[in-house]
């Protein structure tokens, strides 16, 4: 498996490679003809202005024959073919150069999700240790198969989904969305990804790496981004009709009024205005989002961002709080909440499990512990300033206890010299991802909360945090069904998570956001925001704002090439004041529209 993905991912990159070598080069061949021209070696700037309208001819003529997909390049042909027939050799390697510029940073953007999204497969092993007729032997994953029996130590990842023969404690909270510690009983299969926390444990494989959870995971989000990746830039759509007109005008002003004047339609309908007004657009927005915690990945996510309706958000790590804290203090009968507390936490301190470490972090528990003990996923016990404790799940602390925890709060049972109390652990919602909430629902945007958790801890998040809606107990596959389910009914959406089982909604959505550092869950989202989920109104802020001005230096920049345009066929315009005003002058009155509603709308 890990052979057959090393060769495809080496095709795509070959290809990707060979796209930005093109671009590179053109960008290079034109600079440098430029710099040659200027420096007053006319025939070498003359020869390089024919070799960039004849290397964007063929590619052209390739995308055209072998892609089935028409572009701009036709034009810039064309243009550079008669700026060099009529002599103006300097702004044909203008044109040339910022056509290759604008190429390249585009295609290394539309590529580096995907590649990114590659790197999910390392987090599967590569190697498994298999039991083979009573012996374990450590194999390439690629030979592992159904029906093998998996040895997995503990802190190794589970290769593959197997079927637990002995009982484990895993942590799935980047596989399934699950908050703590799993404690899986013999015969339950355990998702590929698991992480065994526990002692080392045996399971028979389900399904091959290639077949298992993360690897279909895998290829499921590398599926939906590549159809995401599909949708044409503004400017390609404009480029056929554009193409055309511009062409058609062309050869009618050039046989009526001579190419001299002609040219003056290629000239003020060149097109490198806009993609400059589009790629420093993107620019701008991207670098301004930068500065305050977002990375977006292209102007594809920006103009997505300026579009969404609707924003789907995971709870556990994106809108909670990372640790849990204590909500509610019951001691046993006679104990005073302060003693009970301070023995509890300072027991805490000496276990490994999420919920215990949240209790120590939150509680003040400084006494001496001795003799401690701990079953993982199930407590720890020892002893506490000369007191015994018992600390852990209903069952490890083994009496019976009349109050209980409201709904949506964790229990954590405390034994102390054999009365039973219970500490309630509430997962806090972030202050800042309320105000997140309340600055999307004011931007007009529905608000709904989707987690692989219970219900009632859902339900009280959700309350806390004033969403329209929420769903609980859900899969990876519901949350990237819940996705589609609201595009259809509502409009463009965005998810935001931070958990590998939030990847697939991610990619599905019209903007996938990763919330949190996970590299993994990053390389297949349109953007990332390290900081948490106050980004997201960012996000979306900054989206419309650059959806605006793109319209607007668009629509400057056709103004002014309008004006060039009938100047140069009147003849009060002279060729090489057509090609300042209609290309140059178009992009910078373009990129001061631009620039005035970016800084408006980042405010």
């Amino acid at each position: 498996m890990a052979g057959e993905h090393e060769h495809e991912e080496e095709r795509g990159h070959d290809h990707e490679h060979g796209e930005e070598v093109m671009w590179a080069g053109l960008l290079a061949l034109s600079l440098a003809g430029l710099a040659a021209y200027l420096a007053g070696l006319s025939e070498v700037g003359l020869l390089a202005l024919g070799a960039a309208s004849v290397g964007v001819s063929v590619r052209f003529i390739y995308m055209t024959l072998f892609k089935r997909k028409f572009s701009v390049d036709l034009l810039m042909a064309v243009a550079g073919f008669t700026l060099l027939w009529t002599g103006l050799i300097k702004e044909g390697l203008v044109v040339m150069a910022l056509y290759g510029a604008a190429e390249l940073a585009e295609e290394r953007a539309e590529k580096l999700a995907v590649r990114r999204l590659e790197g999910l497969r390392k987090l599967i092993p590569r190697r498994a240790t298999v039991d083979r007729e009573g012996a374990l032997v450590e194999v390439s994953v690629d030979e592992v198969k159904p029906g093998d029996k998996l040895f997995v130590k503990r802190g190794e990842a589970v290769a593959a989904d197997m079927k637990l023969i002995t009982p484990g404690v895993f942590d799935m909270s980047h596989v399934t969305g699950e908050p703590g510690p799993v404690e899986v009983e013999p015969g339950r299969v355990v998702p590929s990804g698991s992480v065994n926390l526990g002692d080392p444990v045996r399971g028979i494989v389900v399904r091959s790496p290639k077949e298992s959870f993360l690897q279909r995971l895998v290829e499921e989000a590398l599926e939906a981004a590549e159809r995401k990746g599909m949708i044409q830039r503004m400017i390609e759509r404009l480029a056929p009709p554009m193409t055309v007109i511009v062409l058609g005008a062309f050869a009618a002003a050039s046989l009526a009024l001579g190419p001299e004047r002609g040219v003056a339609v290629l000239l003020a309908g060149c097109p490198s205005a806009f993609i400059v007004s589009s790629g420093y657009s993107t620019a701008l927005t991207i670098a301004s989002l930068a500065t305050r915690g977002v990375v977006a990945k292209g102007g594809r996510t920006l103009e997505a961002a300026g579009k969404v309706r609707v924003a789907i958000l995971d709870k556990t790590g994106t809108v909670t709080e990372a640790t849990m804290r204590p909500a509610l203090v019951l001691p046993p009968p006679g104990m005073g909440e302060g003693r009970f507390l301070s023995l509890v936490a300072s027991l805490a301190r000496a276990s490994l499990h999420p919920a215990s470490r949240s209790l120590a972090a939150a509680a003040q528990g400084g006494l001496p512990v001795e003799e401690v003990g701990e079953v993982p996923g199930a407590g720890v016990e020892g002893v506490v300033a000369g007191v015994r404790v018992a600390l852990g799940s209903r069952s490890f602390v083994g009496a019976g206890v009349a109050a209980g925890c409201p709904g949506g709060m964790r229990p954590l049972y405390a034994r102390v010299d054999g009365g039973v109390g219970v500490v309630c652990l509430e997962e806090g919602v972030d202050p800042a991802a309320a105000r997140a909430v309340r600055e999307l629902k004011d931007l007009g945007l529905h608000v709904v909360l989707a987690s692989g958790d219970s219900r009632e801890r859902v339900e009280a998040a959700a309350r806390e945090l004033g969403v329209d809606e929420f769903y609980s107990d859900m899969k990876p596959h519901d949350k990237a069904r819940l996705v589609e389910e609201y595009r259809s009914r509502r409009g463009a959406v965005l998810f935001a998570g931070d958990g590998i089982n939030d990847v697939e909604a991610i990619a599905k959505a019209d903007v996938g956001v990763a919330v949190g550092s996970l590299e993994a869950v990053a390389s297949a989202a349109d953007a990332a925001i390290p900081r948490g989920a106050p980004g997201v109104p960012r996000l979306v802020r900054a989206g419309r704002a650059y959806t605006k001005a793109l319209a607007a230096s668009f629509a400057v920049a056709a103004a002014i090439k309008v004006v060039a345009a009938v100047g140069g066929l009147s003849g009060a315009l002279s060729p090489i004041l057509v090609a300042l005003i209609g290309d140059d002058g178009s992009t910078l009155a373009g990129l001061a529209s631009a620039t005035v509603l970016l800084l408006k709308g980042s405010r």
